[in-house]
């Protein structure tokens, strides 16, 4: 399980070009652009579950997501630079709707390893200073049989789908295992065959560092340490923030709390 770290912040079209030159200076590196289709899905609501445990313990259900890289070749574009991403600012998604279900109907069309992971809501606490949430995580590299598919997986675990986004944006990999990630992101509506772009007008932003274990204290003050230190370079520009940890919520029943 590891400990992600981290702070978000927001920003608007016109202010991208401005960012990605200040982080390029700031770190020293260049702009990676990237690009992933994620698939949520949550338990079956036709099984019976358990809702305690062997010790009579509470266990709440979770969503699980399964997400895979999208090849830029994908894409619908004239270069594939970060400057891509300053070009999508429409509902429509620049990538063929076909191409996406087969991404999860059929596992002989694309045979590139995906991930699965499940999160915890974030640690609780006014005073803290950057977001912990807790990750499992595994690879996904091949989900066997002749008309195998993440559909088909995800069934034999007893989930079914919820919803699917995708993103596309830049990412920096700093120093000490800082990443620095701007991005948009569409909802996509697969009974309406239609995609709607929930970041309009600007982009969201998310620095992160992931712990191996949160009983590393000095793994989690360095972590802690180095985005406060990238928060205090761009307090002029942007201000990176810990959001409401219910926005962040994965539990089954809690997405409408807030």
């Amino acid at each position: 399980m590891v400990q992600r770290l981290s702070l978000f912040s927001a920003i608007d079209d016109d202010s991208f070009e401005l960012l990605i030159s200040t982080i390029s200076t700031l770190s020293g590196r260049p702009p990676v652009i990237f690009a992933n289709f994620s698939h949520v899905a949550i338990p079956d609501p036709t099984y019976d579950i358990e809702k305690v445990n062997v010790k009579n313990q509470l266990v709440e259900q979770t969503r699980i997501r399964i997400m895979q890289d999208i090849p830029f070749e994908k894409i619908k574009a004239n270069e594939y630079s970060y400057r891509i991403c300053s070009t999508l600012t429409k509902d429509d998604l620049p990538i063929e709707r076909d191409y996406l279900k087969l991404l999860i109907t059929n596992s002989s069309m694309d045979s590139r390893p995906s991930s699965l992971s499940i999160w915890d809501i974030p640690s609780a606490g006014k005073d803290r200073k950057v977001c912990m949430q807790s990750m499992t995580e595994s690879v996904i590299s091949d989900t066997g049989g002749s008309e195998s598919s993440i559909n088909a997986f995800l069934k034999e675990l007893g989930y079914v789908p919820d919803y699917q986004f995708v993103q596309i944006g830049t990412k920096f990999y700093m120093e000490s295992g800082l990443v620095f990630q701007v991005y948009k992101i569409w909802n996509v509506n697969d009974s309406e065959e239609s995609t709607n772009l929930i970041t309009k007008g600007g982009f969201l932003i998310e620095a992160y560092v992931n712990v191996a274990k949160i009983t590393d204290i000095e793994a989690v003050n360095q972590g802690t340490k180095q985005l406060l230190n990238l928060k205090r370079e761009l307090r002029e520009y942007i201000d990176l923030v810990v959001p409401d940890r219910k926005c962040m919520d994965p539990r089954i029943g809690h997405l409408n709390d807030f």
